[in-house]
């Protein structure tokens, strides 16, 4: 009897040293990270830490690189703000040409005019990206996203930080920069209104890949400097002037992008001239799982999740496993015929799933695909020129719209582009999702009670608890 005692003393005894140990170990574990400022990114998508590509572009700099946060010292602890600050220090620590400095507007007004031209608007929270004598203004609209609800509510779900900074790295190292026509006049919204998933314009979008956007419509400017044309969703047809014209431009191995228009007959001139690329097009109709009930009733909710195929557009999507949704798109149907100089490649087709959107909080319910059997999307065609390089289009189905419903069509479209101009960049990085972070909201200073509560409190709730126990049983 006395032995079993004794053995549950020393049981006892030795539980609770482990139970201290264990603590002390994790306490002292957690001051060594405070102290050296380690932090540990556990999140699948590396949402508070850089890509691995992004740390090898900064860390192959060569050339100074300076940041300049305008935000006060006061406000640092906002939501978002605190993110962006913390992903601009691991930057710097990345390389030791890079330097990063956070203050206020009116803190040092000497630097900030030396920096910049005096035409130049700057709003409180942008970030000045400069290396040499380029410099680059990010406002704080695209450093991060929000997403406003029907009530006006409006929540954080993005930092755009670390992908802005990557392009505009690329831009500044740019060597050569292509000219894209955007054709003004056959669009079924002007290109000024037309609006990416990071709220900022769409020929800003473009341009911040290092190309040079003008709009303007076929007959009026010269086609001679333009590189590539950008039709998106032409509800006007052609003119037999500007079919000639665009032939003539394109037998020189230049480059076209088209977005079919949403729910519309296509113009006479210009199935003609995707006859000419040995494309046809189909009708879009209201997809029915039965004749007596229509999937939606609103044809703009209804919308396909687009599988991708294998294709240098779709690579770096695979790889961070994006998926473009389209909405109630057109059937896009390859012509069989004997010319061997063009060359089709499906990039996007249809799945066996097509999703409902809900425009209020973007999220997609998935049902079943009544239209069988995959159709095509999107094609990349290279059409062979006896004297020129080969001349290229990219026809999507996918009306101006399809940028807002997630970042995965507006990559689509920036990747296209660059196939175009055979310079397809790896380096995207998705913006970092705050909105569904488990500490979302959260501040340093709550931050630090948290910790204690599970670092300190809770283990030494339960050695009490295993105490009172042991002295429990020891009296009986």
């Amino acid at each position: 009897m006395e032995k079993n005692r004794s053995d549950r003393r020393s049981f006892a005894l030795y539980t609770t040293l482990r139970s201290l140990i264990i603590v002390g170990i994790a306490l002292g574990f957690y001051a060594l990270m405070a102290l050296l400022n380690i932090s540990i990114d556990a999140t699948s998508t590396r949402r508070y830490s850089l890509d691995f590509a992004s740390k090898e572009l900064l860390g192959n700099l060569t050339e100074p690189l300076s940041l300049y946060y305008l935000v006060p010292a006061n406000r640092m602890s906002r939501e978002g703000v605190l993110q962006i600050d913390q992903l601009l220090q691991e930057v710097a620590r990345t390389n030791s040409l890079i330097s990063y400095q956070a203050f206020a507007m009116d803190e040092k007004p000497l630097l900030l005019a030396t920096l910049l031209q005096p035409e130049d608007h700057i709003e409180p929270d942008s970030l000045i990206i400069q290396q040499g004598t380029q410099y680059r203004i990010l406002t704080p609209h695209q450093l991060l996203s929000y997403h406003i609800t029907s009530r006006g509510e409006r929540y954080l779900i993005g930092n755009n930080t670390e992908q802005l900074l990557v392009d505009t790295l690329l831009q500044f190292n740019h060597k050569e920069r292509y000219r894209i026509l955007l054709v003004d006049n056959h669009a079924e919204i002007a290109p000024k209104n037309l609006q990416s998933s990071k709220g900022v314009s769409l020929q800003q979008l473009i341009e911040d890949q290092g190309y040079d956007i003008v709009t303007g419509s076929l007959l009026v400017e010269s086609l001679e400097p333009i590189d590539t044309i950008l039709f998106l969703s032409p509800s006007l047809d052609l003119s037999p002037q500007e079919i000639e014209r665009l032939e003539e431009w394109q037998a020189s191995g230049k480059r076209i992008y088209l977005s079919l228009p949403f729910q519309a007959e296509v113009p006479y001139y210009w199935q003609e001239f995707l006859q000419s690329w040995q494309i046809a097009l189909q009708p879009s109709a209201v997809v029915e799982e039965n004749p007596n009930f229509l999937l939606a009733s609103d044809p703009d909710k209804l919308a396909f999740l687009a599988t991708l195929h294998l294709h240098p557009i779709t690579q770096a999507m695979q790889q961070q496993n994006l998926r473009p949704i389209m909405r109630l798109p057109r059937h896009i149907e390859i012509l069989t015929t004997q010319d061997n100089t063009v060359k089709h490649e499906v990039v996007l087709s249809t799945s066996p799933q097509n999703g409902l959107l809900i425009p209020e909080n973007q999220q997609v319910q998935y049902q079943s695909n009544p239209l069988g059997q995959p159709r095509p999307l999107a094609i990349a065609i290279e059409r062979e020129n006896p004297n020129a390089n080969p001349s290229q289009l990219y026809i999507i189905s996918g009306d101006t719209t399809f940028l807002h419903y997630n970042y995965a069509n507006e990559f689509l479209m920036l990747q296209a582009i660059d196939w175009l101009h055979q310079q397809v960049q790896s380096i995207q990085i998705p913006p970092k999702n705050l909105f569904n972070a488990p500490m979302h909201g959260i501040t340093a200073k709550q931050a630090i009670p948290l910790a204690i509560l599970i670092v300190i409190v809770i283990p030494l709730l339960l050695i009490f608890a295993g105490m009172t126990i042991y002295l429990h049983r020891k009296r009986r």
